[in-house]
């Protein structure tokens, strides 16, 4: 599946679904997407982008962070973070405590 998305050029671009790493809120910029590609900002509001992708393999991890939950390298539960590696190296993702069963779950379901 694609999305249309904006760029770091502000063109709108077709970004597949399986390169997206993370999403994550930046201040003033708003929902960015993550891809082993670049960055990219959403077209549309953000409210609803983890329900649409939650059937897609991606999980909301805090209030401002998804994650696709087949590029989390690893998971510590003492620091309560996921590793992402990215293009640029690992990031760090906070998780939630309400959410700390469910990745456990998704990551052994995964293995």
């Amino acid at each position: 599946m694609m999305l249309s998305l904006v760029d770091s050029n502000g063109d709108v671009c077709l970004v597949s679904i399986q390169d997206m790493v993370y999403l994550q809120m930046n201040g003033r910029e708003g929902l960015q997407f993550y891809t082993d590609n670049g960055i990219y900002k959403a077209l549309t509001a953000t409210k609803d982008w983890a329900t649409f992708l939650q059937d897609k393999g991606f999980l909301q991890l805090d209030r401002g962070t998804i994650v696709n939950v087949k590029k989390v390298a690893a998971y510590n539960s003492e620091l309560r973070v996921v590793t992402v590696p990215t293009s640029e190296g690992n990031v760090l993702l906070p998780v939630a405590e309400k959410v700390q069963r469910q990745i456990k779950k998704l990551l052994l379901a995964r293995e």
